[in-house]
């Protein structure tokens, strides 16, 4: 959360790539910063180590949009930060 810059009970989505699930949901500080759980309903769509991609975004005025920098983290499979960078439009490759 804190790599994202995402803060506590921020709306987030929460894409499946493994199950081709989709859900929205918020996030929220956990006891252990390399996990990621959820909780109540959403963890029938979500199992361990299911690859995810956790979205947030935002709206923003139009004098500001050109201020706001989108930010990716790419964690590996135990959750570590590999890679935090901006987003590349189109079907560019790291």
């Amino acid at each position: 959360m804190a790599a994202a810059q995402l803060l506590d009970y921020e709306a987030i989505q929460l894409w499946n790539v493994t199950r081709g699930t989709r859900l929205e949901t918020y996030a929220i500080t956990g006891t252990d910063e390399h996990s990621i759980c959820a909780n109540g309903a959403a963890a029938h769509l979500m199992k361990p180590k299911d690859i995810i991609i956790i979205a947030s975004f935002t709206f923003v005025k139009t004098t500001s949009e050109y201020l706001h920098q989108a930010k990716v983290v790419f964690v590996d499979e135990n959750n570590q930060i590999k890679e935090i960078g901006s987003e590349i439009p189109g079907p560019k490759l790291r």
